[in-house]
C-alpha cells in the first residue's frame, strides 16, 4: 500500500468513525414519547394528540418524536393517569371525571349546568383559576399540560323528549364512575347505571338501559344514534379532558425541551377547539337525517334545568366537597 493510499484509507476510516459518532450522539440525543388516550383517532381528543405530536416534532427538529395510542390500547383512562402518576407512561389525555378519583377538587367539572355554552367554557379553561387546577396535579407525580375540549356530555334516550326534570325520572340511564354524575341523575330521578363506553351500544339495543351520557362525538363515533332516538343538546356537562405528562417524564427534558412541550400542548388545545366545532356540527346533521331526534335548548328553556341543580345538586357539592372559595372563583372564571 502507497503513502498515498494509505492516507485516504485512514481519512475515509475517520470519516466513518466521526459519522458512527455523531448518530450515537444523535440516537441519544433523540426522545420518544408514549401518549395513549381513550377515544377514536377521529376525534377532536385525537386530532389534538395529533396535533401536538407534529408541532413538537417541528419545534425540536424531529429530536422528540410521540408514539400515539388512541382508543385505549395501553389502557382505561385512569389507568392511563395512573401510569403518568408512576411514570410507566409518558402522556394521556383524560377526563376531569377520572382525575376526581386521585383529588376530589376535580369534582367541580362533574356538577351540571355550571358552564352555559363554549364562550364560558374557553374563558374558564383559560383562567388563572384553571392553570391553578392544573398545577396541583403536581402533587399526584403529573404535570398538567392543557385543558382540551372534548364538547359537553349530553343526555341520549330511548323514551321521550326532555322538556322539564322530571322527564328523566324513572330511566336507567348509563354514566361514567364519577360521583358528580351519579348524584346528578339520582336527583333527577334516574337510576344511574356505570359501564365502560365500549359497552353502551348493546347496553341500549338490549334495553339494560334506556339512555346514557356522552359527548356528541362519542354519540356519532360509537354509532349510538342507530339505536338511540332523542339527543337533548342543552349544555349539560362541561367535563373536560387533561393532557398531561408524568413529572418524570417532564424531569428529564431540558428547560428548552419543557418549553416545546408547552408551545405544542397550547396549540393541540386551540386545534382541539377548532375541530370539535366543524365536526360536532356535521355529526348532529348527520344524526339528525338518521333519523334521531335532536332537541337544542335556548338559555330561557335551559333554564329550568340549571335552577332544579342549582336548587338541588350545587348543595350536595359546595362546601362539603368544593370549598366555596374554589367554587366562586370557578364560577367567576365563566367570564359571566
Amino acid at each position: 500500500m502507497t503513502s498515498k493510499t494509505c492516507k485516504a484509507t485512514c481519512k475515509a476510516l475517520i470519516i466513518m468513525v466521526l459519522l458512527f459518532v455523531v448518530s450515537v450522539s444523535e440516537a441519544a440525543d433523540s426522545i420518544t414519547i408514549d401518549f395513549g388516550y381513550a377515544l377514536a383517532e377521529d376525534t377532536p381528543t385525537g386530532r389534538s394528540a395529533a396535533r401536538f405530536a407534529e408541532v413538537l416534532a417541528e419545534k425540536s427538529g424531529g429530536a422528540m418524536k410521540v408514539n400515539i395510542y388512541p382508543s385505549s390500547q395501553v389502557g382505561s383512562e385512569r389507568e392511563m393517569q395512573e401510569g403518568c402518576q408512576l411514570g410507566t407512561l409518558d402522556m394521556c389525555i383524560g377526563s376531569t371525571a377520572t382525575l376526581s378519583n386521585f383529588d376530589r377538587i376535580w369534582q367541580i367539572y362533574d356538577i351540571p349546568f355550571v358552564i352555559q355554552d363554549y364562550n364560558e367554557a374557553y374563558k374558564s379553561d383559560d383562567s388563572a383559576n384553571a392553570k391553578k387546577r392544573l398545577d396541583s396535579l403536581a402533587k399526584l407525580n403529573i404535570k398538567g399540560l392543557a385543558i382540551i375540549d372534548p364538547g359537553f356530555v349530553e343526555i341520549l334516550n330511548n323514551k321521550r323528549e326532555l322538556k322539564v326534570p322530571d322527564d328523566l325520572k324513572g330511566m336507567n340511564i348509563r354514566c361514567m364512575e364519577a360521583a358528580g354524575y351519579i348524584s346528578t341523575l339520582k336527583t333527577l330521578g334516574a337510576n344511574p347505571v356505570q359501564s365502560a363506553t365500549s359497552e353502551i351500544y348493546n347496553m341500549l339495543q338490549n334495553g339494560t338501559v334506556d339512555g346514557t351520557s356522552n359527548p356528541v362525538g362519542t354519540i356519532y363515533t360509537f354509532s349510538l344514534y342507530e339505536i338511540g332516538k332523542y339527543l337533548s343538546i342543552m349544555h349539560t356537562w362541561y367535563t373536560p379532558v387533561v393532557m398531561a405528562m408524568s413529572m418524570k417524564t417532564w424531569n428529564s427534558l431540558n428547560q428548552e425541551q419543557q418549553g416545546w412541550v408547552i408551545e405544542a400542548a397550547e396549540a393541540a388545545k386551540l386545534h382541539g377547539r377548532e375541530v370539535r366545532q366543524q365536526m360536532e356540527k356535521d355529526w348532529t346533521e348527520r344524526m339528525k337525517k338518521a333519523g334521531m331526534v335532536v332537541t337544542t335548548y335556548s338559555l330561557e328553556e335551559r333554564k329550568v334545568w340549571s335552577d332544579f341543580a342549582e336548587k338541588n345538586l350545587y348543595p350536595q357539592f359546595v362546601p362539603s366537597i368544593i370549598p366555596q372559595s374554589e367554587w366562586d372563583e370557578f364560577l367567576a372564571a365563566r367570564g359571566r
